[in-house]
């Protein structure tokens, strides 16, 4: 499939996160994500590994939403 300039930017604004500092901004907020990724971590590095040595993948792609602050359009 090929994506036009139309289509990148189309989907860029529905991706778009507002960024934010101060008492709603991620940075603060993010405690409980911490203590989630901290549990999680291990099963999913185990998760990876057996992937790969299960169906040898030639790519991996993983994609990093971020973090944002207050609503979003």
């Amino acid at each position: 499939q090929y994506y036009t300039s139309k289509t990148i930017d189309s989907q860029m604004s529905i991706l778009h996160m507002n960024g934010g500092v101060g008492e709603t901004s991620y940075a603060t907020n993010s405690l409980l994500t911490r203590e989630v990724i901290s549990e999680v971590k291990p099963i999913l590095e185990e998760s990876i590994i057996e992937l790969y040595s299960t169906i040898s993948p030639e790519c991996l792609k993983i994609a990093d939403l971020g973090c944002s602050s207050g609503p979003n359009p």
